[in-house]
């Protein structure tokens, strides 16, 4: 029955998701990297870095690394951000140059915060890489010419 129902649910499926996208954790410690409203949080210049490797020791395995620096301005509303991210995964490298604005909207015990962000993304597939190379070579079909 189980096996049954598991065959069924698959024909239902119509999307499928891989990790194209960061799966970064310490939302905590980097929120303006997923949110530009929060580039001013705090009263001093944040500076991180992240660096992620999936699956050590595997070539062409995910790999992640982020710098991200968080300015507030004064008067303490404003905020200026920079991120640069790099991401490869087997022949692909991205590399993002990220800026981020926010402003803050005090009241008596809350504050609102609005942002706004502008990036430049490089993608690069390297189509030379050894690992797409046939291992036994391979031979042009001869109806081809």
């Amino acid at each position: 029955m189980r096996f049954a129902l598991v065959v069924i649910s698959l024909f239902f499926f119509t999307q499928c998701y891989s990790q194209q996208e960061n799966q970064l954790t310490q939302f905590a410690y980097n929120k303006s990297i997923f949110n530009p409203a929060f580039t001013p949080f705090g009263k001093s210049t944040d500076i991180s870095m992240v660096y992620r490797q999936q699956w050590a020791g595997i070539e062409g395995a995910p790999s992640d690394q982020i710098i991200n620096a968080d300015i507030p301005i004064i008067p303490k509303n404003i905020g200026f951000g920079f991120q640069m991210q790099r991401s490869t995964i087997g022949i692909q490298e991205k590399l993002d140059a990220i800026i981020k604005y926010s402003y803050k909207i005090k009241f008596e015990k809350i504050a609102i915060g609005f942002g706004l962000q502008g990036s430049a993304r490089r993608f690069l597939n390297d189509f030379t890489d050894q690992r797409l190379l046939a291992i036994d070579g391979f031979e042009m079909d001869p109806s081809i010419e």
